[in-house]
Protein backbone atom coordinates (compact mmCIF):
# COMPACT_ATOMS: atom_id res chain seq x y z
CA UNK A 1 0.00 0.00 0.00
CA UNK A 2 2.79 2.50 0.95
CA UNK A 3 4.72 1.76 -2.21
CA UNK A 4 1.64 2.51 -4.29
CA UNK A 5 1.03 5.80 -2.47
CA UNK A 6 4.60 6.97 -3.10
CA UNK A 7 4.27 6.78 -6.87
CA UNK A 8 2.56 10.19 -6.94
CA UNK A 9 -0.34 9.48 -9.30
CA UNK A 10 -3.98 10.42 -8.40
CA UNK A 11 -4.93 9.23 -4.95
CA UNK A 12 -1.47 7.67 -4.59
CA UNK A 13 0.05 11.10 -3.93
CA UNK A 14 -1.80 11.33 -0.56
CA UNK A 15 0.45 11.04 2.49
CA UNK A 16 -1.86 9.19 4.90
CA UNK A 17 -0.58 8.00 8.31
CA UNK A 18 -1.32 4.39 9.12
CA UNK A 19 -1.97 2.76 12.44
CA UNK A 20 0.08 -0.46 12.44
CA UNK A 21 -0.53 -3.11 15.04
CA UNK A 22 1.60 -6.25 14.81
CA UNK A 23 2.69 -5.29 11.29
CA UNK A 24 -0.91 -5.04 9.98
CA UNK A 25 -2.33 -1.71 8.71
CA UNK A 26 -5.72 -2.18 10.38
CA UNK A 27 -6.79 1.48 9.83
CA UNK A 28 -7.49 0.81 6.15
CA UNK A 29 -9.40 -2.43 6.65
CA UNK A 30 -12.63 -0.83 5.36
CA UNK A 31 -11.21 2.03 3.28
CA UNK A 32 -10.66 2.17 -0.45
CA UNK A 33 -8.66 4.73 -2.46
CA UNK A 34 -8.61 3.50 -6.05
CA UNK A 35 -6.57 5.19 -8.81
CA UNK A 36 -9.87 6.29 -10.36
CA UNK A 37 -13.56 6.16 -9.48
CA UNK A 38 -15.21 6.56 -6.09
CA UNK A 39 -13.23 6.76 -2.85
CA UNK A 40 -14.53 5.28 0.40
CA UNK A 41 -13.73 5.84 4.06
CA UNK A 42 -15.26 3.25 6.35
CA UNK A 43 -16.60 1.36 3.35
CA UNK A 44 -15.18 -0.67 0.48
CA UNK A 45 -18.20 -0.04 -1.68
CA UNK A 46 -18.42 3.78 -2.14
CA UNK A 47 -21.49 4.94 -4.09
CA UNK A 48 -20.39 8.59 -4.51
CA UNK A 49 -17.13 10.29 -5.46
CA UNK A 50 -16.41 10.44 -1.70
CA UNK A 51 -18.39 8.15 0.63
CA UNK A 52 -17.82 8.28 4.40
CA UNK A 53 -19.57 5.62 6.48
CA UNK A 54 -19.43 5.77 10.27
CA UNK A 55 -20.34 3.17 12.82
CA UNK A 56 -23.89 3.01 14.15
CA UNK A 57 -23.27 5.56 16.92
CA UNK A 58 -20.16 7.25 15.56
CA UNK A 59 -19.63 10.62 13.86
CA UNK A 60 -19.55 10.76 10.10
CA UNK A 61 -17.03 13.60 9.70
CA UNK A 62 -15.19 15.86 12.13
CA UNK A 63 -13.05 18.78 10.98
CA UNK A 64 -11.02 20.28 13.84
CA UNK A 65 -9.23 23.60 13.69
CA UNK A 66 -7.86 25.88 16.40
CA UNK A 67 -9.19 29.34 17.24
CA UNK A 68 -6.83 32.17 18.14
CA UNK A 69 -7.64 31.46 21.78
CA UNK A 70 -6.66 27.84 21.36
CA UNK A 71 -10.22 26.51 21.52
CA UNK A 72 -11.10 23.67 19.16
CA UNK A 73 -13.42 24.76 16.34
CA UNK A 74 -14.98 22.94 13.40
CA UNK A 75 -14.10 24.69 10.16
CA UNK A 76 -15.33 23.98 6.66
CA UNK A 77 -14.19 26.45 3.99
CA UNK A 78 -16.18 26.69 0.76
CA UNK A 79 -14.73 28.17 -2.43
CA UNK A 80 -16.04 29.09 -5.84
CA UNK A 81 -15.09 27.07 -8.89
CA UNK A 82 -11.82 28.87 -9.49
CA UNK A 83 -10.53 27.43 -6.19
CA UNK A 84 -9.37 30.76 -4.81
CA UNK A 85 -12.33 33.12 -4.32
CA UNK A 86 -13.80 32.87 -0.81
CA UNK A 87 -17.46 31.86 -0.91
CA UNK A 88 -18.45 31.01 2.64
CA UNK A 89 -17.63 28.92 5.68
CA UNK A 90 -19.22 26.96 8.48
CA UNK A 91 -17.40 27.86 11.68
CA UNK A 92 -18.20 26.36 15.07
CA UNK A 93 -17.36 28.60 18.01
CA UNK A 94 -18.49 28.49 21.63
CA UNK A 95 -21.05 25.82 20.83
CA UNK A 96 -22.46 27.65 17.77
CA UNK A 97 -22.31 26.70 14.11
CA UNK A 98 -22.48 29.54 11.56
CA UNK A 99 -22.95 29.49 7.81
CA UNK A 100 -21.23 32.52 6.31
CA UNK A 101 -22.97 34.20 3.37
CA UNK A 102 -19.81 35.38 1.66
CA UNK A 103 -19.46 39.14 1.98
CA UNK A 104 -23.01 39.37 3.39
CA UNK A 105 -22.03 38.08 6.84
CA UNK A 106 -23.58 35.17 8.73
CA UNK A 107 -26.60 33.64 6.98
CA UNK A 108 -27.53 30.72 9.27
CA UNK A 109 -26.65 29.99 12.91
CA UNK A 110 -27.25 26.88 15.03
CA UNK A 111 -26.46 27.64 18.67
CA UNK A 112 -25.50 25.25 21.44
CA UNK A 113 -29.10 24.73 22.54
CA UNK A 114 -30.16 23.67 19.05
CA UNK A 115 -31.96 26.89 18.08
CA UNK A 116 -31.64 27.80 14.39
CA UNK A 117 -31.34 31.42 13.32
CA UNK A 118 -31.77 32.75 9.78
CA UNK A 119 -30.70 36.37 9.48
CA UNK A 120 -29.72 36.42 13.18
CA UNK A 121 -26.86 34.97 15.22
CA UNK A 122 -28.94 34.91 18.43
CA UNK A 123 -32.00 32.69 17.74
CA UNK A 124 -34.39 32.69 20.72
CA UNK A 125 -36.74 29.99 19.38
CA UNK A 126 -36.22 26.60 17.70
CA UNK A 127 -36.46 28.53 14.42
CA UNK A 128 -35.96 32.32 14.42
CA UNK A 129 -36.18 34.15 11.07
CA UNK A 130 -35.31 37.84 10.94
CA UNK A 131 -35.70 39.77 7.69
CA UNK A 132 -34.54 43.25 6.82
CA UNK A 133 -36.92 46.23 6.93
CA UNK A 134 -39.61 45.92 4.25
CA UNK A 135 -38.48 42.43 3.19
CA UNK A 136 -40.38 39.16 3.31
CA UNK A 137 -39.81 36.97 6.34
CA UNK A 138 -40.41 33.54 4.78
CA UNK A 139 -41.35 32.46 1.26
CA UNK A 140 -42.16 28.81 0.61
CA UNK A 141 -42.53 28.04 -3.08
CA UNK A 142 -43.84 24.80 -4.51
CA UNK A 143 -45.26 23.82 -7.88
CA UNK A 144 -48.87 22.91 -8.59
CA UNK A 145 -49.81 20.14 -10.98
CA UNK A 146 -50.28 22.77 -13.68
CA UNK A 147 -46.78 24.14 -13.06
CA UNK A 148 -47.91 27.36 -11.35
CA UNK A 149 -45.81 28.57 -8.41
CA UNK A 150 -47.54 28.02 -5.08
CA UNK A 151 -46.57 28.60 -1.46
CA UNK A 152 -46.93 25.36 0.45
CA UNK A 153 -46.46 24.68 4.16
CA UNK A 154 -47.38 21.18 5.27
CA UNK A 155 -48.13 20.58 8.96
CA UNK A 156 -48.03 17.16 10.60
CA UNK A 157 -48.91 15.74 13.99
CA UNK A 158 -46.19 14.82 16.43
CA UNK A 159 -45.81 11.29 15.12
CA UNK A 160 -44.50 12.80 11.88
CA UNK A 161 -46.85 10.71 9.77
CA UNK A 162 -50.47 11.74 10.32
CA UNK A 163 -51.56 14.59 8.06
CA UNK A 164 -52.72 17.53 10.14
CA UNK A 165 -53.13 20.45 7.76
CA UNK A 166 -51.50 22.66 5.15
CA UNK A 167 -51.30 26.26 4.07
CA UNK A 168 -51.49 26.40 0.27
CA UNK A 169 -51.42 29.56 -1.81
CA UNK A 170 -52.86 29.40 -5.33
CA UNK A 171 -54.28 31.99 -7.74
CA UNK A 172 -53.66 34.79 -5.26
CA UNK A 173 -55.42 33.04 -2.37
CA UNK A 174 -54.12 31.44 0.80
CA UNK A 175 -55.94 28.46 2.31
CA UNK A 176 -55.52 26.61 5.60
CA UNK A 177 -56.46 23.00 5.12
CA UNK A 178 -58.13 21.35 8.12
CA UNK A 179 -56.81 17.84 7.50
CA UNK A 180 -59.56 15.62 6.14
CA UNK A 181 -62.12 18.31 7.03
CA UNK A 182 -61.36 20.37 3.91
CA UNK A 183 -60.61 24.10 3.80
CA UNK A 184 -60.76 25.72 7.24
CA UNK A 185 -59.65 29.28 6.39
CA UNK A 186 -59.17 31.13 3.08
CA UNK A 187 -57.87 34.62 2.31
CA UNK A 188 -58.50 35.61 -1.31
CA UNK A 189 -56.51 38.00 -3.49
CA UNK A 190 -59.15 40.66 -2.80
CA UNK A 191 -58.59 40.16 0.95
CA UNK A 192 -61.92 38.49 1.62
CA UNK A 193 -61.63 36.04 4.51
CA UNK A 194 -63.60 32.80 4.44
CA UNK A 195 -64.04 30.43 7.37
CA UNK A 196 -65.34 27.06 6.25
CA UNK A 197 -65.52 28.26 2.62
CA UNK A 198 -62.93 28.63 -0.12
CA UNK A 199 -64.96 31.30 -1.92
CA UNK A 200 -65.81 34.10 0.56
CA UNK A 201 -68.19 36.68 -0.90
CA UNK A 202 -67.66 39.31 1.82
CA UNK A 203 -64.77 40.72 3.84
CA UNK A 204 -65.62 38.02 6.42
CA UNK A 205 -67.68 35.07 5.25
CA UNK A 206 -68.40 32.31 7.80
CA UNK A 207 -70.00 29.13 6.46
CA UNK A 208 -71.41 28.01 9.77
CA UNK A 209 -72.29 29.25 13.23
CA UNK A 210 -70.54 32.17 14.95
CA UNK A 211 -70.02 32.55 18.68
CA UNK A 212 -68.82 35.83 20.17
CA UNK A 213 -67.78 35.95 23.82
CA UNK A 214 -67.47 39.73 23.59
CA UNK A 215 -69.20 42.64 21.85
CA UNK A 216 -69.97 42.90 18.14
CA UNK A 217 -69.26 46.41 16.85
CA UNK A 218 -71.13 47.67 13.77
CA UNK A 219 -71.05 51.07 12.06
CA UNK A 220 -74.80 51.18 11.45
CA UNK A 221 -77.30 51.00 14.30
CA UNK A 222 -80.23 48.90 13.07
CA UNK A 223 -81.17 45.23 12.79
CA UNK A 224 -82.70 44.06 9.52
CA UNK A 225 -83.74 40.83 7.84
CA UNK A 226 -84.32 39.62 4.31
CA UNK A 227 -88.05 39.65 3.51
CA UNK A 228 -89.78 38.85 0.18
CA UNK A 229 -91.01 42.00 -1.61
CA UNK A 230 -91.08 43.51 -5.06
CA UNK A 231 -87.65 44.75 -6.19
CA UNK A 232 -86.65 48.39 -6.54
CA UNK A 233 -87.67 49.63 -3.09
CA UNK A 234 -85.31 52.36 -1.87
CA UNK A 235 -83.85 53.23 1.53
CA UNK A 236 -86.26 54.68 4.07
CA UNK A 237 -89.42 53.33 2.44
CA UNK A 238 -92.06 52.52 5.08
CA UNK A 239 -93.41 48.97 4.70
CA UNK A 240 -96.50 47.06 5.80
CA UNK A 241 -97.32 43.37 5.62
CA UNK A 242 -98.82 42.24 2.33
CA UNK A 243 -102.22 40.88 3.30
CA UNK A 244 -102.53 39.02 -0.01
CA UNK A 245 -99.22 37.11 0.18
CA UNK A 246 -97.71 35.12 3.00
CA UNK A 247 -94.50 36.49 4.46
CA UNK A 248 -94.35 39.45 2.02
CA UNK A 249 -94.18 43.22 2.55
CA UNK A 250 -95.07 46.22 0.35
CA UNK A 251 -94.93 50.03 0.68
CA UNK A 252 -97.47 51.56 3.06
CA UNK A 253 -100.34 53.55 1.49
CA UNK A 254 -102.91 54.14 4.22
CA UNK A 255 -102.72 56.18 7.46
CA UNK A 256 -102.43 54.44 10.81
CA UNK A 257 -101.98 51.01 9.25
CA UNK A 258 -101.68 48.34 11.96
CA UNK A 259 -99.81 46.17 9.47
CA UNK A 260 -96.72 48.41 9.71
CA UNK A 261 -93.66 46.10 9.39
CA UNK A 262 -90.57 48.30 9.23
CA UNK A 263 -88.39 50.31 6.86
CA UNK A 264 -86.13 49.46 3.91
CA UNK A 265 -82.48 49.61 5.05
CA UNK A 266 -79.79 48.71 2.51
CA UNK A 267 -76.91 49.04 5.01
CA UNK A 268 -78.07 47.58 8.32
CA UNK A 269 -75.73 47.02 11.24
CA UNK A 270 -76.89 43.39 11.57
CA UNK A 271 -78.56 41.47 8.75
CA UNK A 272 -80.51 38.24 9.31
CA UNK A 273 -81.92 35.66 6.92
CA UNK A 274 -80.91 34.52 3.46
CA UNK A 275 -80.61 36.96 0.54
CA UNK A 276 -82.60 36.70 -2.68
CA UNK A 277 -83.31 38.64 -5.86
CA UNK A 278 -86.95 39.08 -4.80
CA UNK A 279 -86.19 40.16 -1.24
CA UNK A 280 -85.41 43.47 0.49
CA UNK A 281 -83.64 44.27 3.74
CA UNK A 282 -86.31 45.30 6.23
CA UNK A 283 -85.20 47.04 9.42
CA UNK A 284 -87.50 46.64 12.40
CA UNK A 285 -85.26 47.64 15.28
CA UNK A 286 -82.66 50.34 15.95
CA UNK A 287 -81.94 53.75 14.44
CA UNK A 288 -82.48 54.27 10.73
CA UNK A 289 -83.37 56.96 8.17
CA UNK A 290 -87.12 57.05 7.35
CA UNK A 291 -89.07 58.86 4.64
CA UNK A 292 -91.46 61.31 6.35
CA UNK A 293 -94.16 63.62 4.97
CA UNK A 294 -94.58 66.73 7.15
CA UNK A 295 -97.58 67.85 5.05
CA UNK A 296 -99.79 66.16 7.67
CA UNK A 297 -98.17 68.17 10.44
CA UNK A 298 -94.69 69.38 11.41
CA UNK A 299 -92.61 66.69 13.05
CA UNK A 300 -90.71 67.50 16.22
CA UNK A 301 -88.04 65.49 18.03
CA UNK A 302 -89.77 62.85 20.13
CA UNK A 303 -92.98 62.68 18.07
CA UNK A 304 -94.39 59.22 17.41
CA UNK A 305 -94.63 58.27 13.72
CA UNK A 306 -97.19 56.18 11.83
CA UNK A 307 -97.91 55.32 8.21
CA UNK A 308 -99.48 58.01 6.03
CA UNK A 309 -101.53 58.23 2.83
CA UNK A 310 -98.35 59.06 0.91
CA UNK A 311 -97.04 55.67 -0.36
CA UNK A 312 -93.94 54.61 1.56
CA UNK A 313 -93.90 57.68 3.86
CA UNK A 314 -94.54 58.11 7.59
CA UNK A 315 -96.24 61.04 9.32
CA UNK A 316 -96.68 62.41 12.83
CA UNK A 317 -99.15 60.44 14.93
CA UNK A 318 -102.07 62.44 16.37
CA UNK A 319 -103.38 60.96 19.65
CA UNK A 320 -107.06 60.39 20.31
CA UNK A 321 -109.15 60.92 23.44
CA UNK A 322 -110.57 57.68 24.80
CA UNK A 323 -112.75 58.24 27.86
CA UNK A 324 -110.74 61.25 28.88
CA UNK A 325 -107.37 59.54 28.25
CA UNK A 326 -105.27 60.73 25.32
CA UNK A 327 -103.61 57.75 23.63
CA UNK A 328 -102.02 56.87 20.30
CA UNK A 329 -103.65 54.20 18.19
CA UNK A 330 -102.45 50.77 19.30
CA UNK A 331 -100.49 48.73 16.77
CA UNK A 332 -99.84 51.69 14.45
CA UNK A 333 -96.60 53.12 15.85
CA UNK A 334 -93.55 52.87 13.60
CA UNK A 335 -91.07 54.70 15.80
CA UNK A 336 -89.98 57.91 17.47
CA UNK A 337 -88.49 60.90 15.62
CA UNK A 338 -84.90 61.78 16.52
CA UNK A 339 -84.78 64.76 14.14
CA UNK A 340 -87.34 67.46 13.24
CA UNK A 341 -89.00 68.05 9.86
CA UNK A 342 -90.94 71.32 9.74
CA UNK A 343 -92.46 70.94 6.28
CA UNK A 344 -92.45 69.03 3.02
CA UNK A 345 -91.04 65.54 2.52
CA UNK A 346 -87.65 64.31 3.62
CA UNK A 347 -85.67 61.70 5.47
CA UNK A 348 -85.06 61.93 9.21
CA UNK A 349 -83.45 59.59 11.70
CA UNK A 350 -85.96 57.50 13.64
CA UNK A 351 -85.61 54.94 16.41
CA UNK A 352 -87.89 52.10 15.39
CA UNK A 353 -90.26 50.89 18.10
CA UNK A 354 -92.95 48.88 16.37
CA UNK A 355 -96.06 48.72 18.58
Amino acid sequence: MLSRLRKGRGWRSLMIPLLVVGGVATAWAQNIFPPSGNAGIGTTNPSAPLTIMSTQSGEGLRLIGRANSGVDEANLMLFKNNGSTFHGAIIGSNGALNLMGGSNGIAVTVNGSGNVGIGTTTPVAPLTVRSSSGAEGIRLIGRSNSGVDEANLLLFKNDGLTFHGAIIGSNGSLSLQGGSGGVALTVTGSRNVGIGTANPSAMLHVAGSVQADGNIAAKYQDVAEWVPARPGLVDGTVLVVDRNKENHVLPSSAPYDTGVAGVVSTQPGILLGEPGSEKVKVSHNGRVKVKVDAGYGAVKIGDLLVTSSTPGYAMRSVPVDVGGTVIHRLGTILGKALEPLESGQGEIRVVLTLQ
